[in-house]
């Protein structure tokens, strides 16, 4: 942003042009995203007989067009309708510059936890954990692990 522009929007109209110049040029460079097309992973929840309202977290974030949030969203879908092959899919396209890749890294590890892969479940959980320690899906992969070591890997297979 042109700190001149700015100077003379503010000369010209006050604060209030000098706002409205500040998020027309905003606007002009991020282009609103594209929307991600939802409606495969909507088909498999549904499917799982996820509720209304987990869907429509889903679709609005896909609207959004944030590859991240929408990814972020669909695998906590996905997890909840206990589809690890699902979440690991999305996973694995996620734009490898989301800001909240640690929490995408703790629904892997839960994902991988719920399909039986204890070992990389407790590797990937911990890794998570190192640099967010309060990652509720890496902590609950650890728990499902320690649960299935106790209870002879019935947790996740047996449900």
């Amino acid at each position: 942003m042109n700190p001149k522009l700015v100077k003379a929007a503010l000369a010209l109209g006050g604060v209030g042009m000098a706002l409205l110049f500040i998020s027309r040029m905003q606007a002009l460079s991020h282009p609103p995203a594209k929307p991600i097309d939802s409606a495969p992973v909507l088909k498999e929840l549904a499917a799982a007989h996820q509720p209304a309202a987990a869907l429509e977290r889903v679709q609005q974030a896909g609207l959004q067009g944030d590859g991240c949030h929408y990814i972020e969203e669909a695998a906590r879908g996905a997890l909840d309708a206990n589809l690890p092959k699902l979440v690991e899919q999305l996973l694995d396209a996620a734009p490898r510059d989301c800001t909240r890749k640690m929490i995408l890294l703790g629904e892997r590890a839960e994902g991988l936890a719920r399909a039986s892969s204890s070992d990389e479940a407790s590797v990937t959980a911990k890794e998570a954990l190192t640099t967010h320690a309060a990652n509720g899906y890496a902590e609950l992969a650890l728990a499902r692990v320690a649960y299935d070591a106790n209870h002879g890997s019935c947790f996740s297979k047996c449900a």
